[in-house]
């Protein structure tokens, strides 16, 4: 009759739980590593997209964004315009994508709520006049946290939004008067 496990091979299994076992406990205590730091917490940046990508947006539905991360110190955010007028079928790819921008000292942490956030359609042709009549060349999502919940207010600029935050706007940003609404809608938001 064969033995299903040896003696060799039941030592060495042994040997090597073993070994796994130390491994996984030699980081204890020190706290969790750096992917798991830069999901609990970290600073919000301005994010941005040039203006010739926001005004391909179709202005007659609204556009949902979505978190994405990007690297262990890079939040960015993603979005998807609706198929339909019914606003629930969409792409698998997004139709914008945002970049990581000028540094921001606006930190987030436990409590914070990183929910979708979506620009109303009405937005979205308030933000592209922004950018006709400022003849501006960039889309800026500043953000803020109002009761734990994540907004991007939005401007638009002439100054490259991936400049070092120590070096000044030549030209400030201009308020679009919109922001973002987090999902579930909140009414603070437009």
């Amino acid at each position: 009759m064969n033995k299903l496990f040896s003696p060799k091979s039941f030592y060495l299994c042994v040997i090597a739980f073993c070994m796994i076992s130390i491994v996984s406990c030699s980081n204890e205590g020190q706290g969790p590593g750096p992917a798991t730091q830069s999901l609990s917490s970290g600073s919000l940046d301005t994010l941005w997209t040039d203006s010739a990508t926001f005004v391909q947006l179709d202005s007659t539905k609204k556009t949902v964004f979505e978190f994405r991360i990007g690297g262990l110190d890079t939040l960015t955010m993603d979005g998807w315009t609706p198929l339909d007028t019914s606003g629930i079928r969409f792409n698998n790819l997004p139709n914008i994508g945002l970049l990581k921008g000028r540094s921001g000292s606006l930190n987030y942490g436990p409590g914070t709520y990183l929910g979708n956030q979506i620009l109303h359609k009405g937005a979205i042709r308030k933000i592209q006049d922004k950018l006709a009549s400022q003849h501006a060349r960039f889309v800026l999502f500043a953000p803020n946290i109002n009761s734990g919940h994540v907004s991007y207010d939005v401007f638009v600029g002439v100054d490259s939004p991936k400049a070092k935050s120590s070096i000044i706007f030549t030209t400030p940003p201009t308020s679009t008067g919109q922001s973002s609404n987090p999902s579930p809608p909140k009414p603070y938001s437009n």
